[in-house]
C-alpha cells in the first residue's frame, strides 16, 4: 500500500472517478480536473499491489483550495484509505502555504465521516452543505 504524488491527470483517473465517484462530486470540480488542472495542484493516488484504489485532488490557487475530489474504489471503502489520502493532502497543502477547505453535502455520509476525522472546524452552509476548514496552513 502506498500513497504517491503524481504530476498529471491521466485517462485512468477519469475512468476511476466515473466508476467510483458518488453523485455528490461537483461538476465544476470534475470539469476542472478533466481539463488537466494547473501547475501546483495536488494529486495523490493510493495503490495496492499497483492497482489504483483511491485518488485525491485539490487545486490550490491563491493560498486556498478551490476544487477538491477524493474517491475510493467502492470495494475498498471503510478501510481508512480516503482518510489517509485527505490527511496527506492536508499536509502537502500546508507545506505549500495552502489552506485546505472542503464543501460536503450533508447527505454524503461517507465524506462527512472522512472530513470529520481530518478537519477540526465545520459549519453548515445553505442548510445542505457542511464547510470544513483545515485551519491556518502549518505543518502538524
Amino acid at each position: 500500500m502506498e500513497i504517491a504524488r503524481v504530476s498529471q491527470v491521466c485517462p485512468e483517473h477519469l475512468g476511476f472517478i466515473r466508476a467510483n465517484g458518488d453523485r455528490h462530486i461537483r461538476q465544476k470540480s470534475f470539469d476542472y480536473y478533466k481539463a488537466g488542472g494547473s501547475e501546483g495542484d495536488i494529486l495523490l493516488e493510493y495503490r495496492i499491489d499497483g492497482e489504483l484504489v483511491g485518488l485525491s485532488f485539490t487545486a490550490c490557487p491563491n493560498g486556498h483550495s478551490k476544487y477538491s475530489i477524493t474517491v475510493v474504489r467502492r470495494d475498498f471503502r471503510n478501510r481508512g484509505i480516503g482518510t489517509a489520502l485527505l490527511k496527506a493532502k492536508k499536509e502537502l497543502a500546508a507545506a505549500r502555504g495552502c489552506q485546505l477547505r472542503s464543501l460536503v453535502a450533508q447527505s454524503n455520509t461517507p465524506s462527512v465521516r472522512m472530513c470529520s476525522r481530518v478537519f477540526s472546524t465545520r459549519e453548515v452552509q445553505d442548510g445542505k452543505y457542511l464547510f470544513y476548514d483545515g485551519g491556518a496552513p502549518c505543518a502538524e
